[in-house]
């Protein structure tokens, strides 16, 4: 079953972490879907995530409570409104009645009246589903074509599947397509692609931790990992934000497996030593061990003393050396024996390594084979 959608609007970061936190929402059927800190991001938000719930603050920057409101209203099916503030002020209580807000707290919120008030807000909207939230796709980005969409969904699976496969790399590299795709929306649509990035990026990143530490686990809630969408923190700050969250889920997650002290090489050397003829890729390998490349090749390197490259070039050195030195082969047969497809490429790697071409090394072996191969020197 869905959960209701909820908005929390308001400029005071800790009065937005204290909503998040005190808020029973799992309970009472609700969601924070997403999070501003001015009224035009706000109104930005609810336009493209359709919240059931809008939770603002009245005293805001750009768009203030009362005019937030009073655009609500133009919305074809406007959501329930709770307004928090710091004022008892007549102008804010008289627009929150005309905009049949559920209710108007006044800070220092209250616990159990601000749960009361949910509890009050859900029985409103399962009254009017009938039973609970129909299911809800985000509405398509206007002002983009066909291949930046393309692009977008591509950059934003890419960036799972780097979460999914401990790669920090593979997510910073994520975060600088989504930065070079912000960049060439219209300025007139900037906000609402933030938006949608936003929410992609905190959807990926809330059903990993909820995968890899279970709903319970205190260290990452979705309060932690969401992202405040304001005028004064655009698309860097915002990328910056989810690039942190990412990489200390990923240590969180080496630490809770223990794959860093327990991941045995012995398997991964005898799987080179066995398919150097293949084409063998870092993503291959770690995806196949199940640990991200960086650690890999850190521990590689550690552990063997030298690169999975180098490792790798020298044992398919040693079998070519073996091949051109015992068996009367001609050369250009050799390279697709050890794993290259390049022979230019094979012929410079064996000098580099050796220190001369495959037919000198044969010709200054002991016992050369009698086999001419002009062409191949």
């Amino acid at each position: 079953m869905s959960d209701f959608r909820v908005v929390i609007i308001d400029d005071e970061a800790w009065t937005r972490d204290t909503i998040k936190r005190i808020g029973r929402w799992r309970e009472l059927g609700f969601r924070i879907v997403g999070e501003a800190s001015d009224g035009i991001s706000g109104l930005a938000c609810i336009r493209q995530l359709a919240p059931h719930l809008v939770i603002t603050d009245m005293r805001m920057p750009g768009l203030d409570g009362v005019q937030l409101l009073q655009e609500l209203q133009k919305e074809a099916v406007p959501p329930e409104l709770v307004v928090i503030s710091g004022f008892s002020d007549y102008t804010y209580t008289r627009q929150a009645l005309a905009s049949h807000a559920v209710d108007y707290l006044l800070k220092p919120i209250d616990p159990d009246e601000f749960n009361g008030v949910l509890r009050r807000c859900m029985e409103t909207l399962k009254a009017a589903s009938n039973t609970s939230p129909a299911e809800w796709a985000p509405p398509v980005l206007t002002g983009v074509d066909g291949t930046w969409i393309r692009e977008y969904r591509e950059t934003r699976e890419g960036f799972r599947q780097s979460l999914d496969a401990l790669s920090e790399q593979g997510i910073r590299e994520s975060a600088s397509r989504f930065k070079e795709l912000h960049s060439r929306s219209s300025s007139a649509n900037s906000l609402s692609v933030l938006v949608k990035m936003n929410h992609d990026l905190f959807n990926a990143l809330e059903e990993q931790a909820i995968t890899w530490l279970g709903e319970s686990d205190p260290r990452f809630p979705p309060s932690l990992i969401s992202f405040a969408v304001g005028e004064q923190k655009g698309i860097d700050e915002m990328l910056e934000h989810y690039v942190t969250i990412a990489a200390d889920i990923i240590n969180l997650r080496h630490a809770e497996t223990g794959r860093q002290r327990r991941l045995d090489l012995r398997p991964l050397l005898g799987f080179l030593d066995q398919n150097y003829r293949e084409t063998i890729s870092l993503d291959d390998l770690s995806r196949d061990f199940a640990v991200s490349k960086e650690y890999l090749c850190s521990l590689f390197k550690k552990e063997i003393g030298c690169t999975i490259t180098e490792y790798l070039t020298r044992l398919r050195m040693d079998k070519a050396r073996d091949l051109i030195t015992h068996y009367q082969l001609p050369l250009k047969k050799i390279p697709e024996m050890v794993g290259y497809m390049d022979v230019p490429h094979f012929y410079r790697s064996f000098k580099r390594h050796f220190g001369m071409t495959p037919g000198a090394f044969r010709d200054s072996s002991p016992g050369k084979n009698t086999i001419q191969d002009n062409a191949a020197r």
